[in-house]
């Protein structure tokens, strides 16, 4: 996935699949991220989810290459296409 065909619309989309996933709401999962705080999202996850999304929240180029692989982009896909 390039970035610009990563716009708002995919962002929202994914935003709306991680907080299912994590049991919080999309509106505040955008906050606690436009902040810099996961502490409540992290919570719901177990220790090994945990610390791969503290590694990727540091580390820019392994949030894109995450995003990049083709395990996300079937996941969004799944969860996009209607």
């Amino acid at each position: 996935m390039n970035n610009s065909s990563f716009n708002e619309k995919n962002a929202d989309a994914l935003f709306g699949v991680v907080a299912q996933k994590l049991g919080v709401s999309k509106e505040q999962l955008k906050q606690e991220f436009s902040q810099g705080k996961f502490d409540k999202a992290l919570q719901n996850l177990n220790p090994d989810d945990s610390a791969k999304l503290n590694a990727a929240i540091k580390n820019p180029e392994l949030a894109r290459a995450m995003i990049s692989s083709p395990q996300m982009q079937a996941l969004y896909k799944k969860f996009t296409s209607k």
